[in-house]
C-alpha cells in the first residue's frame, strides 16, 4: 500500500511540476519574443525561489535597460533635429542680413545717386543741354551698374547645391541663366567624365558661383573663360 500510494503521489507531483515548469519556460519565451519585437515594457513575475525566477528577474532588468536606451536615443534624435532646425534658421537669418548689407552698400546707394543725378539733369535740360546730356550718360552708366549688381545678388539667391545633378549639368544651367541676364560671352571647357565625389562637386560649384558673382559685380568683363 505504501509503495502504491507513494508511486501515485510521485507521479502526480512530477506531472504537476512538469506542467508548471513548462508554463514558466513558455512565459520566458514569450518575454524574449516581446523584447525582439521592441516591446521592452513587458516583464514576468514568479513566486518560486529557483533558477527560473532568477532568470526571469534578470530578463526584467534587461528590459528596463533596453527601454532606457531607447528613450535616450529618442531624446538624442529630438535634440539633433532641434539643433538642425536652429542651425537652418540661423543660416537663413545670416543670409538675409548679408543680402540686406549688399543691397544697402551697393544698389541702394546707386539708386539714390541716380535719383539725384536725374533731378540735376532735368534742371540743366533747358539752361545747359550739353551738361544735361553728360549727366544723363552718367545716369545710364550707373543704371547699368546697378542692374549688374542686382544680377549678382540674384545669383546668390540661387540654390548653392547641385540637387543631385552632375557638375557639368549644374554649371551649364548656371551659365545659360547668366547668358539671359547679361551680355557676357561665357566660354566653358568642362569634361563631362570628371570623377569627383559629391561633396567635392558641391564645393567646386559653389566656388564657380562665387567667381561669376564677383565678375558680374567688379570685372566689367565682356568675355569669361571657365576651364575645369
Amino acid at each position: 500500500v505504501y509503495v502504491v500510494v507513494g508511486l501515485i503521489v510521485a507521479l502526480y507531483t512530477g506531472f504537476t511540476t512538469r506542467g508548471n515548469l513548462k508554463t514558466r519556460l513558455d512565459t520566458l519565451s514569450v518575454l524574449i519574443t516581446q523584447f525582439a519585437n521592441g516591446n521592452y515594457q513587458s516583464s514576468v513575475h514568479f513566486e518560486e525561489k529557483d533558477e527560473i525566477t532568477r532568470i526571469g528577474n534578470e530578463l526584467n532588468e534587461l528590459g528596463k535597460k533596453l527601454l532606457d536606451q531607447v528613450k535616450s536615443l529618442q531624446r538624442m534624435a529630438d535634440e539633433k533635429a532641434e539643433l538642425a532646425k536652429t542651425a537652418h534658421k540661423s543660416a537663413v537669418i545670416e543670409e538675409r542680413q548679408r543680402l540686406a548689407r549688399d543691397l544697402h552698400d551697393a544698389v541702394s546707394q546707386q539708386l539714390f545717386a541716380l535719383t539725384m543725378m536725374s533731378e540735376a539733369a532735368v534742371k540743366q535740360l533747358q539752361t545747359n543741354p550739353r551738361l544735361a546730356m553728360e549727366q544723363m550718360e552718367e545716369v545710364a552708366a550707373m543704371a547699368l551698374q546697378a542692374q549688374t549688381e542686382m544680377r549678382a545678388l540674384l545669383l546668390h539667391l540661387r540654390p548653392v547645391h547641385l540637387s543631385g545633378e552632375p557638375l557639368h549639368k549644374g554649371v551649364k544651367k548656371l551659365v545659360d541663366e547668366l547668358k539671359l541676364r547679361s551680355s557676357i560671352d561665357f566660354r566653358v571647357e568642362l569634361e563631362e567624365n570628371l570623377h569627383l565625389s559629391e561633396t567635392t562637386e558641391e564645393h567646386v560649384f559653389r566656388i564657380i558661383q562665387e567667381a561669376f558673382s564677383n565678375i558680374l559685380r567688379h570685372a566689367n568683363a565682356s568675355v569669361v573663360h571657365l576651364t575645369i
